[in-house]
């Protein structure tokens, strides 16, 4: 089922690391380039999180990329996502490189709060320790049925063959120049 679209979860840090090294690449960033974390970046878990809980830095951008692609840091990705400008932007860039069937809507954060099963706009907190709390407070049965319908959701899915298109053309060296 090549087009069948399925929840991308994580895979969403691909495109906003293309973007990111496209943006190197184009001189609007460097790999040293120093970013200040905002609360809102922050989540409950890893090395960021457990760091800069309320948010703080600077974390280099070859850090933060580093954290994102090689341990699925969630703080990292939300960080480099605002950086670029949004989860919209990702998608842009995607459709503006003739890859379709691949959104990323939310971000890391929104994505959490999601899946656990928080009422929208209930996440009004800023640090990693608050969010945390919050999530915790989430009834289990809440939690399950949230989880279930992120399997529904149309946000921030993809196709198998969208994926594949990107992992190819990354390989091919189509998407990024051979540096990046």
């Amino acid at each position: 089922n090549p087009d069948e679209r399925i929840p991308l979860m994580s895979v969403v840090k691909l495109p906003v690391a293309i973007v990111v090294l496209d943006g190197v690449d184009r001189g609007r960033w460097t790999l040293d380039t120093p970013v200040t974390l905002l609360p809102h970046d922050m989540h409950p878990r890893g090395w960021l999180g457990d760091r800069y809980p309320r948010g703080g830095g600077p974390v280099t951008l070859y850090r933060l990329l580093v954290l994102m692609m090689r341990f699925s840091v969630n703080s990292a990705a939300d960080g480099l996502m605002r950086i670029i400008g949004g989860p919209s932007v990702a998608t842009e860039w995607l459709e503006n490189h003739g890859i379709h069937d691949l959104r990323v809507d939310r971000t890391e954060r929104d994505l959490g709060d999601d899946w656990y099963g928080l009422e929208p706009g209930a996440d009004t907190l800023g640090s990693a320790e608050e969010i945390r709390q919050l999530r915790a407070e989430v009834p289990e049965a809440v939690h399950d049925s949230a989880a279930q319908a992120m399997l529904l959701d149309p946000r921030d899915t993809g196709s198998a063959a969208a994926c594949v298109q990107v992992l190819e053309r990354l390989w091919r060296g189509n998407l990024l120049s051979e540096a990046m």
